[in-house]
């Protein structure tokens, strides 16, 4: 259905109010998790293959987020469920059809959030900050660097791309064409030198604003010469270039590096995680 003016400005304005409200700055990166629990949202992680989310608007609010899907989608269902209470808009259920994400709705109420649910964790200044931190170009950025960018913004690539055209609107259509033209596995591939079918979280030293937030299995880049502390994560590879580290069980690791002085919380989840998002990253003594 075709967006008014108005409501565009209306999930705009709620995003930023929503941001000031727990002092969060415009230009800052977020996790939607964290978000939703300091508005008091429960949280839950459910692993079910029809469910994309739910909000329930009951006396406890509450968000379920279907677990089974990739990290940068469920951010986004997250947010969007953060709309629907926002907005007061009441118990809704968002299914999951394959190759789709989403339901389609001509609900206007799913529009809003939709759009509500971007700007909070895609504000243009938070975009413009992670290009411009890099020296790279919101007109002509190239897959690798949208890909990045979508890591520490927690969304997926797509989402960015379709954000920086019809949001942002600093992507001309011959680039948003050729950037639609790549899937996040062929630049995982471009960017580790061989075929990765795991998720590939790429961390520099201007990741600074939130942790590297994984899923068990995943892996992720660091700067040259970081160390990592922690049991939730193993080095596997170290270069000139980087270091690379999978996930391997559910907690908390820290990195460091000194040149230049940079660290960061590595907070990990299991994969297909069933239980409350405030105990995603407790670690589990009885896990091997």
């Amino acid at each position: 259905m075709a967006i008014t003016v108005d409501v565009a400005r209306l999930a705009l304005r709620k995003a930023i109010e929503t941001r000031k409200r727990l002092a969060i700055p415009m230009d800052h990166a977020v996790c939607a998790v964290d978000v939703a629990q300091q508005l008091d949202l429960e949280v839950w992680f459910k692993p079910l293959a029809s469910l994309a989310g739910m909000y329930s608007g009951a006396d406890d609010p509450t968000i379920i987020i279907g677990s089974d899907r990739p990290a940068g989608y469920q951010a986004s269902v997250c947010s969007h469920e953060i709309g629907h209470h926002v907005f007061g808009h009441g118990t809704r259920v968002d299914e999951y059809v394959e190759g789709a994400g989403r339901a389609r709705s001509d609900d206007p109420d799913e529009s809003l959030a939709n759009l509500f649910g971007s700007h909070l964790l895609m504000p243009q200044a938070a975009v413009a900050r992670v290009f411009a931190a890099r020296g790279w170009s919101l007109k002509h950025p190239t897959p690798e660097q949208v890909y990045i960018a979508a890591g520490y913004l927690g969304v997926g690539y797509q989402a960015l791309v379709h954000h920086l055209r019809w949001t942002i609107r600093s992507l001309a259509g011959s680039v948003f064409d050729h950037l639609l033209g790549f899937q996040a596995k062929d630049i995982r591939q471009s960017l580790r030198g061989r075929a990765t079918p795991q998720n590939l979280i790429v961390v520099d030293v201007h990741w600074l604003d939130r942790p590297i937030d994984l899923v068990a299995g995943d892996l992720a880049f660091l700067p040259t010469g970081a160390r990592v502390e922690g049991m939730a994560v193993q080095l596997i590879d170290e270069s000139e270039d980087r270091v690379t580290i999978r996930a391997t069980r559910r907690g908390i690791a820290r990195a460091e590096a000194s040149r230049p002085e940079w660290s960061s919380f590595i907070r990990v989840m299991p994969k297909c995680y069933d239980g409350a998002a405030v105990h995603r990253h407790l670690e589990d003594p009885d896990e091997p």
